[in-house]
């Protein structure tokens, strides 16, 4: 089984992005605790997760910014990210076995049918 592998979201990044978030919901405070506590939870994902989370609930039209739902939509991009990648190694696998299978030529298929 093959690993998602993903660059981590650095504190530089989460910072941009929490700045992004409070420019478009002005009810978000960052103040530095909760911005150290919010990174610990959004640290397993890397920028473009978060920022497509965080885009997809702008372009939703909420007039109220939610913490455990950008998380939630994170935690639904990476899993669809894993699945993806597990898919693609599966077809390479079954393309390997097919090619391995495959018929030789057509002199070898008729001499191996008699």
């Amino acid at each position: 089984m093959t690993q998602l592998e993903i660059k981590k979201l650095t504190k530089d990044e989460f910072i941009y992005w929490s700045d992004w978030i409070s420019m478009r919901w002005p009810s978000i405070k960052n103040e530095s605790g909760s911005i150290k506590s919010l990174y610990n939870d959004f640290s397993i994902y890397n920028d473009d997760i978060l920022g497509q989370a965080a885009v997809e609930q702008l372009d939703e039209g909420s007039e109220f910014f939610s913490w455990p739902k950008l998380k939630k939509r994170c935690k639904e991009i990476y899993n669809e990210l894993l699945i993806d990648q597990v898919n693609v190694a599966k077809s390479k696998q079954e393309k390997k076995e097919l090619l391995k299978d495959r018929p030789g030529t057509l002199g070898a298929s008729l001499a191996s049918q008699g």
